[in-house]
């Protein structure tokens, strides 16, 4: 989750609007990349429907990373907690 978390960070926005919003079309789904990839590699299903309700439309790119970064770093909290 974190390298996720350092790449998400990172990437060039085409990347992010090519893993959420053309992989809906490309792929006839009703989530992106993210939430398909957390929810089965990462066994992250909660964390992976929170991506998946991240709308595309409503803001624009760099927005949307915020929020998904946000989700991730809130869905960390509680794992580093338990190791504590």
């Amino acid at each position: 989750m974190a390298g996720f978390q350092y790449a998400l960070g990172r990437t060039d926005t085409s990347s992010i609007y090519y893993h959420t919003v053309e992989a809906r079309l490309r792929k006839g789904v009703p989530e992106g990349d993210f939430a398909r990839w957390i929810g089965h590699a990462a066994k992250a299903p909660e964390l992976a429907a929170k991506i998946a309700r991240v709308s595309p439309f409503s803001s624009n790119i760099e927005a949307m990373r915020k929020q998904l970064l946000a989700l991730v770093r809130s869905a960390q909290r509680p794992a580093q907690e338990k190791a504590a």
